[in-house]
C-alpha cells in the first residue's frame, strides 16, 4: 500500500489527488488555514473549502490519520479514495478557519 503525503501549502490545488489516491491513501497536511499569514506556510480560507468540496464531490472517504496508520501497519485492506487531513501545529486561525 502506497501512501502519499501531499504537502498543501505549496499547491494551489488538488487535481492530481483523484489519480494518487487510486493507488492508495493520501495523507493531507496544513499549516495555517489563513487569507493574511504567510503563503508559504499557509492555503487561503477559500482554497481550503474548494479543497474539502473536491473530496466531498469527488466521494473521498475521510479517516482519522490514527485509523489509516493501523490499517497501514496492520496490512489491512484499505478502500480506493481514502484521505486524511492534518494540521501541524495548533494555531488558533485552524479552530476559527478549518474547523467550521
Amino acid at each position: 500500500m502506497l501512501v502519499f503525503l501531499f504537502r498543501l501549502l505549496f499547491l494551489t490545488s488538488i487535481p492530481g489527488l483523484l489519480s494518487a489516491s487510486e493507488s492508495g491513501a493520501v495523507i493531507l497536511q496544513y499549516h495555517h488555514v489563513h487569507d493574511s499569514t504567510p503563503p508559504v506556510t499557509s492555503i487561503a480560507i477559500d482554497q481550503f473549502r474548494e479543497h474539502l468540496d473536491y473530496l466531498l464531490e469527488n466521494k473521498f472517504l475521510v479517516w482519522p490519520l490514527e485509523t489509516l496508520v493501523s490499517a497501514i501497519r496492520d496490512k489491512e485492506e484499505i478502500p480506493d479514495r481514502v484521505v486524511s487531513i492534518t494540521f501541524d501545529d495548533a494555531y488558533d486561525d485552524l479552530y476559527d478557519n478549518a474547523l467550521p
